[in-house]
């Protein structure tokens, strides 16, 4: 229940018009906030999906009620638009069609695809949506093989990428094919383009414009070891694994190659191809 306390002017005390006309205005801004508050208060909230999270099987990681996918503490179960579950960064999180979820007391504004909540002045507001992040076990992709060596002879770039020296004249990776080393030592841009000092690529006509890539670091040479086609490359911590063309290299030690020779899962994991999970054995 609302309680309002109500103070009157003493017998003796008078009032003058002004005093009853502000009197009046505050009464009816006291009332319009009231009315907002119940009747915000009491809107229904439509299109809402309570999320689920199971107890934890240990102390980091727990399973969504499909008994395969795999959340972390701290996160909560809500379901993709394809029906498979994902993971909600937030406990107790709110599961919203479209592929997000909203903190614990929040409402699904699905108009705007945004989450939102009654503000104790009665407004509504809107606050940012939550992306669902894919289970902790969701297949790992197979990265293209380490097998462009740099002009040193010591570092290398994967396939699909270029190496770029740097002004202490050693290499990084520009993740594209003939790139355009920028001075920075950090970025990059395709081939014809040039580096602007805007923090942009430029092409020919330096009527367009598009940002920068950013390079990353080699492989050292002597880290790495020849897949079965004798051509393509991995690091001691990765497994090849064939490719539609040629090896990959997928970032798990000793993994599972999937069949559709895309995803790999760990060696104590079998790999579900419709759910896209890497099932325990």
């Amino acid at each position: 229940s609302i309680k309002i306390r109500v103070c009157r002017a003493s017998a003796d005390q008078t009032l003058s018009p002004m005093d009853g006309y502000i009197g009046m205005l505050m009464s009816v801004f006291i009332a319009a906030i009231l009315f907002l508050g119940v009747e915000n208060s009491s809107t229904p909230r439509q299109n809402q999906i309570p999320s689920v999270q199971h107890l934890p099987r240990d102390s980091q990681q727990f399973f969504c009620p499909d008994n395969e996918s795999l959340c972390i503490n701290g996160q909560s179960c809500c379901k993709f638009d394809s029906g498979f579950y994902g993971c909600c960064p937030t406990p107790g999180g709110l599961c919203c069609p479209g592929n997000y979820c909203c903190y614990s007391g929040e409402g699904c504004a699905l108009e705007y695809k945004v989450c939102d909540r009654w503000a104790p002045s009665g407004y509504l507001v809107y606050d940012i949506p939550l992306p669902l992040k894919e289970p902790v076990n969701h297949f790992a992709k197979i990265a293209p093989s380490l097998s462009s060596d740099c002009p040193n002879k010591i570092t290398a770039c994967p396939d699909d990428s270029s190496c770029c020296k740097m002004s202490t004249g050693g290499y990084n990776c520009c993740p594209l094919t003939n790139a355009v080393s920028c001075d920075d030592d950090e970025h990059c841009c395709p081939s014809h383009y040039t580096c602007s000092v805007k923090n942009n690529c430029t092409d020919p006509s330096g009527q367009n414009h598009i940002p920068f890539y950013t390079r990353f670091p080699t492989s050292n040479v002597t880290n790495l070891h020849f897949c079965p086609d004798k051509t393509s490359r991995c690091t001691s911590h990765q497994t090849c694994c064939e490719m539609t063309e040629g090896f990959g290299c997928c970032g798990i030690p000793n993994a599972v190659c999937c069949a559709n020779k895309k995803y790999c899962c760990p060696s104590d994991s079998t790999c579900d191809e419709e759910k896209q999970l890497c099932v325990k054995k």
